[in-house]
């Protein structure tokens, strides 16, 4: 009987790195997606840039499995959920604590909110939780930065207002 030899190959698997990309193509389609309000442009964009780094994958083998992916908005949350390891949630919640008035060239009414914000991005290795950054691209809301993730912003009354985190992605704060 004939010994069987041993013949060792190395297995390419999904690691930090593959997840990694996911997450932040993910990122970027939330953050098209989140500044037009639409669910169906952040899927159309995710699946545009996918198409990229699939060229770049067959190129430089990177290792990128094929997936299958989800995107879904709602009230104060973005999702990015990928059929392998590797997620992207953003997630915000804004709660109404009183008004003021601001001296501008004329005197307007703000209200002033309490809002918790931050990324959850799930790979092979966890979980990690980033708190981003605020902006304000109009210069017109108030905005202070209390903790992590906690913020106390004031906007101008009466309108929808758009604050901006350092990656582009969109937060509505409604009166």
């Amino acid at each position: 009987m004939a010994l069987r030899q041993p013949n060792p190959r190395i297995m390419p698997g999904f690691d930090y790195l593959q997840a990694a990309e996911l997450i932040h193509v993910a990122r970027l389609a939330v953050a098209r997606g989140s500044f037009l309000r639409s669910e169906s442009e952040a899927y159309s964009y995710l699946t545009f840039l996918l198409d990229r780094l699939y060229e770049y994958n067959e190129t430089y083998k990177l290792r990128i499995p094929p997936v299958l992916y989800s995107v879904r908005f709602g009230n104060g949350w973005y999702n990015v959920t990928y059929n392998v390891s590797a997620g992207f949630y953003a997630y915000y919640d804004v709660v109404y604590i009183g008004n003021y008035t601001k001296q501008r060239e004329v005197s307007l009414v703000y209200y002033k909110f309490e809002l918790r914000y931050y990324h959850n991005y799930t790979g092979p290795w966890g979980y990690v939780l980033l708190y981003p950054d605020l902006w304000d691209p109009l210069g017109q809301a108030d905005i202070e930065k209390v903790g992590d993730g906690e913020w106390i912003v004031g906007v101008p009354a009466s309108e929808e207002y758009r604050l901006e985190d350092n990656f582009g992605i969109s937060l509505w704060i409604r009166p």
